[in-house]
């Protein structure tokens, strides 16, 4: 039974400064985010991956995500479409052979993936592999919310607004609303961290995380910088964490009090109880009365979250992913499988095609390092 460990968390929280830590482990191979929860619900192939239809969308699904970093994680993806499974097959032992090639590919013993969504499927990956681990990295939702408007202006150009902000808090209250749910059923196959203790207090965190892991500390998860290489949309990858080619920075820390006005705040406040009450964090909030359109717009938004809208996007695109499934299944040999997407893969040709062209990239980088070492 493999035992896969997961990190979640809300995005901007922490978890990819949490990833890089981990990858400098000799024994931890950290996975960057294929967000193998979502695929697995949609697919719903909690217990068994059905056939290789399935097995081919799920695959097609990771490899579309793991074009955004330079890593081991897309040939493993390529050497498990060639390979020949009998079908149905239990989850865990399909994605347990994925691990292990990975763990193969970067010489490690324990597997890790980081997806921040995770959080969001903690029944569906518990469901798909029993034993599995999750390391959940908790911060300041305040800075949470700033860094991800941050992130959303940057990228698209959209200026800190109410609207805005609410939209960023909409995952925060999500988060902390599943990981209340999960805490009650908590038993000895996770570990709570904050951010602030990994910046503040980065070898005592990292101690605790090793012994949860099962492995020793080593000085050097603490030497993370410049490790993490992005290929798809790389200038915008690298801008969004920069940050990681530099040291710990404490003034990260709860710097939303400075640039939120007190107004965003208390908007933030209003809107994320009574979730807030039951995170780990003691804030110094002083409450203010908000203006009518302020408040108008804070009631819809939580009357939009009570009625949870949010599931209307989630599930169509679950049944996008099923009518694939359907399709796929009914086309199958024929010549009309080539008017679906582009993205779903399933000719071992087009596999092998990408497997050597990840192993070219491999070849030229090894020589090109191999070069420069020289001298």
């Amino acid at each position: 039974m493999i035992k896969p460990i997961f990190i979640l968390g809300m995005p901007r929280s922490g978890t990819t400064l949490l990833e890089v830590m981990l990858n400098k482990h000799s024994q931890i191979a950290v996975c960057p985010e294929i967000f193998t929860g979502r695929m697995i619900w949609r697919l719903q192939s909690e217990k068994q991956i059905k056939n290789e239809i399935t097995s081919k969308i799920l695959l097609s699904h990771y490899l579309r995500l793991s074009r955004y970093f330079d890593d081991a994680i897309t040939k493993s993806i390529c050497n498990q479409a060639l390979k020949k499974f009998t079908y149905p097959i239990n989850t865990s032992n399909w994605y347990g052979d994925l691990i292990m090639d990975y763990l193969r590919q970067e010489k490690g013993q324990i597997f890790v993936e980081k997806t921040p969504e995770n959080a969001l499927f903690i029944s569906t990956l518990s469901q798909a592999f029993p034993e599995s681990r999750f390391i959940v990295i908790l911060r300041n939702p305040f800075d949470v919310a700033l860094s991800i408007c941050e992130t959303i202006k940057y990228q698209f150009n959209k200026q800190m607004s109410d609207r805005l902000l609410l939209k960023s808090a909409l995952f925060i209250k999500r988060f902390i609303d599943e990981i209340y749910k999960y805490q009650r059923l908590n038993n000895e196959n996770s570990i709570f961290i904050k951010y602030e203790n990994l910046v503040t207090h980065p070898k005592e965190t990292l101690q605790n995380i090793c012994h949860f892991v099962g492995c020793n500390y080593e000085e050097q998860m603490l030497e993370f910088q410049k490790t993490k290489k992005f290929k798809f949309q790389k200038e915008i990858m690298e801008h969004l964490h920069q940050r990681l080619n530099e040291s710990l920075d404490y003034n990260r820390i709860n710097r939303s009090f400075t640039l939120l006005s007190p107004e965003q705040v208390q908007l933030l406040t209003c809107f994320l109880q009574p979730e807030l009450s039951r995170f780990p964090y003691t804030l110094d909030i002083k409450t203010k009365n908000l203006p009518i359109n302020r408040r108008i717009r804070l009631h819809l938004s939580k009357i939009a979250y009570n009625l949870q809208t949010y599931k209307i996007e989630e599930h169509k695109n679950k049944y996008r992913v099923k009518l694939y499934v359907f399709l796929s299944n009914l086309l199958v040999g024929t010549r009309l499988m080539h008017y679906l997407p582009d993205h779903l893969i399933f000719e071992d040709s087009r596999w092998s095609e990408i497997l050597a062209s990840v192993s070219a990239d491999e070849m030229a980088l090894n020589y090109h390092k191999s070069v420069k070492d020289e001298g």
